[in-house]
């Protein structure tokens, strides 16, 4: 048997997409059952058959085989797009399995073999070009979104609120005496949102802030001042605006004196 260490169990992966027409998992047995008579025969095999879509976010059957893993198990599946939908996925199930001190076969692959020392050389080397991969994607990510906001395009999901509606709030803020929760009412958002661009004082949050120089380039950042038009006092009501009214405290029973 060419392995480092001796295997106490193989745990088989077999997977059948819900809209593959007539497929069955025997052609998937046969290629690991092939492989595993000649390479590791007489050792314990358990088989998991599961029927879900390759592009599935979540794949609870493949999770819990492979955190069920002890180790000197062999997770086995009989092709790569059995257990991964991509380079990145097949690298970060190869990552807890390894973790498990386990160990991973493809059949219809033999070189991916992590219990043989070329087979942990291939999956090294495919982690590395994975990772470099990732790295090209992301750079070019980011340029892309450097370049698109250079010429002007907008990225992100639309703002709820328009750049002139930001400043007219803004400016109704200023005002102590103003009621959030009609504000927000009035130009049809929560209150959460008017805090998201304005502050409770008026000026701009970060948010509004880049939301008002989309629109006016030459718009610059004001600070936090007060206005001696309007009375001084404290605006009280942001918790009930934010909906976090406070339950009204239960009464504590009276304490009877202990007549000694």
């Amino acid at each position: 048997m060419n392995s480092i260490q001796k295997v106490q169990k193989i745990c088989v992966y077999l997977r059948i997409s819900t809209n593959e027409y007539k497929q069955s998992f025997e052609r998937q047995e046969d290629i690991v059952n092939q492989y595993l008579d000649q390479h590791y025969p007489g050792v314990p095999r358990q088989y998991y058959r599961e029927t879900i879509s390759g592009v599935a976010e979540k794949r609870y059957l493949l999770e819990k085989i492979v955190n069920d893993l002890k180790p000197g198990d062999l997770f086995v599946a009989s092709d790569l797009d059995r257990i991964a939908r991509s380079v990145f996925h097949l690298m970060a199930v190869a990552r807890t399995i390894e973790e498990k001190k386990a160990f991973l076969l493809i059949a219809n692959k033999p070189e991916i073999n992590t219990n043989t020392p070329m087979g942990k050389f291939v999956y090294i080397t495919m982690s590395a070009i994975a990772e470099l991969e990732h790295s090209i994607i992301l750079q070019r990510s980011q340029e892309g979104l450097r370049l698109a906001r250079m010429k002007g395009v907008k990225i992100g999901p639309k703002r709820k609120l328009p750049a002139d509606t930001i400043l007219q709030i803004a400016r109704e803020m200023k005002n102590p005496s103003t009621v959030v929760s009609k504000l927000a009412k009035v130009n049809n958002v929560s209150p959460i949102t008017i805090y998201r661009y304005v502050k409770s004082d008026g000026t701009l949050t970060e948010k509004g802030f880049d939301a008002v120089r989309e629109k006016y380039k030459d718009y610059e950042r004001e600070e936090t001042e007060s206005f001696s038009e309007f009375p001084k006092k404290v605006r009280r009501h942001t918790k009930e605006e934010l909906g976090r009214r406070e339950k009204p405290r239960k009464a504590l029973p009276a304490t009877k004196k202990r007549i000694c």
